[in-house]
């Protein structure tokens, strides 16, 4: 577990962080990971909610300092963007884009 304030490792445990003084709470959870692989899956298919969830989990990653959370975290919104930018492309050499 990580202090919010200043992301300095905790122990199980602990109500204050030893660095900053901060009061933490054992149940901070950090789903950052968990909101990368579902923005992932996302991006797939509909490339704006993988965005929402990327950004999200990257606000989680860096909340944390967890960094498998951030890398999974941009390569959602990177999929998420091509697959955006491949939607556009497919739309305006179809004709059905205005």
């Amino acid at each position: 577990m990580y202090c919010f304030n200043c992301g300095e490792r905790l122990d199980e445990g602990v109500t204050r962080c030893p660095k900053c003084g901060t009061y933490v709470s054992s149940n901070n959870k950090d789903y950052s990971v968990i909101l990368g692989v579902f923005a992932i899956l996302l991006g797939i298919l509909l490339a704006p909610i993988a965005w929402f969830c990327g950004f999200i989990g990257l606000t989680h990653a860096y909340k944390y300092n967890n960094t498998l959370g951030k890398i999974i975290n941009y390569i959602a919104l990177f999929i998420g963007t091509m697959v955006f930018l491949f939607y556009i492309i497919i739309l305006s050499s179809t004709g059905s884009c205005a």
